[in-house]
């Protein structure tokens, strides 16, 4: 395959080749990373779009659930399951947050 049979990708600089990209789950952040943002909200909402514009995000729906499920008094087990589910998109969010602080020190 030569490659003018794949389309040109903005967020590849010249020197990395198409096998080693970083593959985003949501191509529309990226685009919308590359985009220099105006002014304050803007920028905040191009943060909000990157960090909640992942399949693991729709986890998030079980925090409140959580919190919910403890205080209807359900079963110990029900409590740990959705509990247990919530923590996974917010360690995921805390880790993104640690790598771009780190980026900027």
């Amino acid at each position: 395959a030569t490659a003018e049979a794949y389309p040109a990708k903005p967020w590849l600089s010249e020197t990395m080749s198409s096998e080693a990209a970083p593959r985003a789950p949501v191509v529309e952040a990226r685009e919308a990373a590359t985009t220099p943002p105006r002014n304050y909200w803007q920028q905040q909402l191009v943060g909000l779009q990157e960090i909640l514009c992942h399949r693991m995000s729709l986890l998030l729906v079980f925090v409140p659930l959580g919190l919910c499920v403890e205080f209807a008094e359900w079963s110990p087990m029900w409590v740990f399951s959705c509990n247990f589910l919530a923590i996974i998109p917010l360690a995921s969010i805390l880790g993104a947050a640690t790598e771009a602080i780190s980026g900027h020190t």
